[in-house]
């Protein structure tokens, strides 16, 4: 609109995710548990990248916790965290490679602490997991931690340091601004949003001779 397009011309539908996110069973929202171990998810991608394993000791050092740790095709940093991790703590480490079931895997956690990219953003929304945003590329997703923290649909984390503040944060007063998160998912979320780009697809080019 700022270049001119006419306000008529512009449809805004939001962002679309695969079918099976958005089938994941969300009957209501649900608060965090504190008297269970904090589950905790950690990716960066596909390929794997960032500093997961600070951000993962992180949080097993300081909080009643669990962590799953998904790797990606990285096979080199997935060998690194199984050294580096699963002895040390025993039990509470998951670490995964490319994995396809990743819908299961976010609807049975408690938090993701993700790179900003959009399409695991919206994901994890679909799937009611609030978002810990720990970096972004620059160019393409750099506005998306300001995004998620406009919508409360995540807060933003850059330095690995105040990671356990951030997550201090969250847990503070029985885990209120994590359920906050949690509700302000819940009202964005849209299941219809890929539905609703093709309905218009397909309704405007019927409209056409």
């Amino acid at each position: 609109m700022r270049h001119g397009v006419p306000e008529v011309k512009i449809k805004v539908f939001g962002f679309p995710v695969r079918e099976r996110f958005v089938q994941t069973i969300i009957p209501d929202v649900v608060n965090f548990d504190r008297e269970k171990p904090l589950r905790c998810l950690i990716m960066s991608g596909g390929e794997g990248s960032g500093n997961m394993g600070r951000i993962a000791r992180s949080v097993l050092n300081n909080f009643n916790s669990t962590v799953k740790i998904i790797c990606g095709r990285n096979k080199t940093l997935k060998k690194r965290m199984e050294l580096t991790l699963l002895d040390k703590y025993a039990g509470r480490v998951e670490i995964f490679g490319f994995v396809k079931n990743m819908e299961n895997i976010m609807a049975a956690s408690d938090i993701l602490f993700t790179r900003a990219s959009p399409n695991v953003m919206m994901e994890a929304v679909m799937c009611n997991l609030p978002l810990v945003i720990t970096g972004a590329l620059p160019g393409q997703e750099e506005g998306n931690p300001s995004y998620a923290e406009t919508y409360n649909l995540g807060v933003v984390c850059l330095e690995t340091r105040r990671i356990k503040e951030t997550v201090q944060i969250l847990l503070k007063n029985d885990a209120e601004k994590l359920n906050k998160i949690k509700k302000s998912q819940f009202e964005y979320r849209d299941p219809d949003i890929a539905k609703n780009i093709v309905d218009f697809i397909l309704s405007d080019s019927t409209d056409k001779p």
